[in-house]
């Protein structure tokens, strides 16, 4: 958020709202209205490493990257501990996957037990 803060025109951190910390789950983390009126969507993705190897994606994460295109973000922030984050901005993160700049695979699959009769 101060990051954003800083980054943003001052019209746009102003609509600047944090949907997970009010316990909403849009598919991201922090969320602005655009100077033209449109919704734009963050998703924060942090580690205290140097780097990012690769990241987990929800199903979730990545409808709602499908459903905004161009105003979804991904922000990976490195050494996120330090005093000294580093940020990068990964702008529609699903288009960069069609174009075969990026790759996503399934790695994680939730499996729930079916109703069973009790005899």
């Amino acid at each position: 958020m101060h990051f954003l803060r800083g980054t943003l025109a001052a019209e746009e951190a102003k609509t600047l709202r944090h949907p997970a910390r009010e316990g909403e789950t849009p598919g991201w983390d922090i969320e602005f209205t655009h100077r033209d009126g449109a919704l734009v969507g963050i998703e924060v993705k942090g580690t205290a490493g140097p780097s990012f190897g690769s990241i987990e994606w929800t199903a979730n994460e990545r409808n709602a990257a499908r459903r905004l295109g161009a105003r979804y973000w991904l922000y990976l922030v490195a050494e996120c501990t330090s005093g000294n984050p580093k940020v990068q901005a990964i702008q529609d993160p699903e288009g960069e996957v069609a174009e075969g700049r990026m790759s996503a695979e399934p790695a994680v699959w939730r499996l729930s037990p079916a109703e069973v009769e009790r005899a």
